[in-house]
């Protein structure tokens, strides 16, 4: 299992500002693919949307636990 870091973008139907809302995901897996779709799935899972994981619509994966430093500097 590899560490990745998953962009998602809110689907319209849970954002407050559709386009401009997003959740960042670390997770473990064997593959990006794999990342992805578990990052959605935890994603639909904590705004209990469990049925809808494939609207959480993926921005970026990146290799690695990623941290956000935006707005520390």
């Amino acid at each position: 299992m590899k560490p990745y870091t998953v962009i998602l973008m809110h689907p319209d139907y849970y954002a407050e500002t559709y386009g401009q809302d997003s959740t960042v995901r670390h997770v473990n897996a064997r593959e990006p693919g794999t990342a992805i779709r578990r990052a959605q799935r935890d994603a639909a899972q904590e705004a209990e949307c469990d049925d809808q994981e494939s609207d959480w619509f993926p921005i970026a994966c990146f290799a690695g636990h990623l941290q956000d430093v935006a707005g520390t500097a």
